[in-house]
Order: structure tokens, then C-alpha cells, then sequence
């Protein structure tokens, strides 16, 4: 084997592992996307990594309910001031995020564009579909971002880390604010009542993303 085919099978494989290092994340969601066309969802579950996606729902969900109970006058001067509205704005989080912390949440992003329920339209029209922008944003880091409109809280985020050099998992999800926010104002609306200011949770669970 002569020196110089020597050097053209290294480059070749050189390059061979760049390509496959660079297109590790598009193949990771492709084999997302073909879990989910299979409903195999144990294979679905490899790509997520519900410990730090948990965390990074619970920092964001905080963020919203706290901004909305801050905006309400009702709970700033009413009785779920101090102690019962920090008590409430943890039991909101906690639900919310044991609705957001499933595989069938990945699914209506990965078919729909959106963490919560696809955007209403008319009767016979096409459903808007997201533009999806997907790349890089560091070395281990890669966001897929499902655009619907022009402001940026209305566009969701999937953001995948790199785990080991060719893994890949979900660790993050920007749910759109825009969105989100009026779903908590409708549920805190419904907390209202004398029974959550005496520490007795919401009558009725959430029982998926779009009855946030």
C-alpha cells in the first residue's frame, strides 16, 4: 500500500467522520420522526432527556405563572397574597409540568409545530403549517425552531445536546409565550375560589398540553 493511497483513505475517513458528526442531530430527529410514524415509543423516550427537559419547563413555567398572578390585582391584593400564592403558583408549575414532560408532547411538536393545540381555522381551509428552522447554536447545542408568526414568542423551540458524539437528546422545549399566556389566564381565573385560597387544589387536573 503505497504512502500516498495511505493519505487519501485518512482524509477520506477524516471526512467521513466530520460529516457524520456534523448530520448526527438531522438523523436524530429523523429516527424521532419515524418513532413517532410507528408509535414506537420506547424508542421515542431514548431521545428525551426528561430530567433536565423537567427542569428547564419548571424555570419557564415559574416565569409565566408568577408574571400573570403579578398582572392580576386579584391576587395581588386579594387572599392569595404571600405564603398561598407562592403555595399556588408551585402547585400550577408542578401540574403543568407533569403535562409537558411526556412523549406525546414531543409528537404534537414534532406533527403540528406547537407544544399545545394546533392554532383554530375555518372550516374547509388548510391548517397554517410552521416554517421550521433548524441548526446549530454552539458545538453541542442544536435548535429546531417551528416559526408561525413574527413575533418571537410565537415560535416554539426544540433544542437537542449533544450527549456522547453522535447522541443526541432533547433537553429543552420554548413553549410560545404568546400562547401559554392565555391558557394560564384562564386557569387562574378558574382559582379564584375561596376553596384554592384554603389550600384545596383545582377540581379538575389538566389532562394534556391543550387544556393548559
Amino acid at each position: 500500500m503505497s504512502n500516498k493511497f495511505r493519505i487519501r483513505l485518512a482524509v477520506l475517513s477524516f471526512l467521513l467522520l466530520v460529516v457524520s458528526v456534523a448530520g448526527s442531530p438531522y438523523l436524530a430527529l429523523y429516527q424521532m420522526r419515524d418513532a413517532i410514524a410507528r408509535e414506537d415509543y420506547d424508542v421515542l423516550n431514548e431521545y428525551i432527556d426528561y430530567d433536565a427537559l423537567r427542569e428547564n419547563l419548571k424555570g419557564q413555567f415559574t416565569v409565566q405563572v408568577t408574571e400573570e398572578m403579578s398582572r392580576d390585582s386579584k391576587y395581588r391584593k386579594g387572599p392569595l397574597g404571600g405564603g398561598a400564592a407562592t403555595l399556588l403558583v408551585a402547585t400550577l408549575v408542578g401540574r403543568l409540568v407533569d403535562v409537558f414532560v411526556q412523549p406525546h408532547v414531543i409528537e404534537t411538536l414534532l406533527r403540528n409545530g406547537t407544544a399545545l393545540d394546533p392554532p383554530r381555522r375555518s372550516r374547509g381551509t388548510v391548517p397554517l403549517q410552521p416554517r421550521i428552522e433548524s441548526g446549530y447554536d454552539g458545538m453541542n447545542r442544536f435548535v429546531v425552531a417551528f416559526v408561525r408568526g413574527n413575533r418571537s414568542e410565537d415560535t416554539t423551540r426544540l433544542v437537542l445536546r449533544r450527549q456522547w458524539l453522535f447522541v443526541w437528546k432533547v433537553t429543552s422545549i420554548s413553549v410560545d409565550a404568546s400562547r401559554l399566556r392565555s391558557r394560564l389566564r384562564s386557569r387562574l381565573r378558574s382559582c379564584r375560589s375561596p376553596r384554592v385560597g384554603r389550600g384545596v387544589s383545582p377540581r379538575r387536573p389538566l389532562p394534556n398540553p391543550a387544556a393548559v
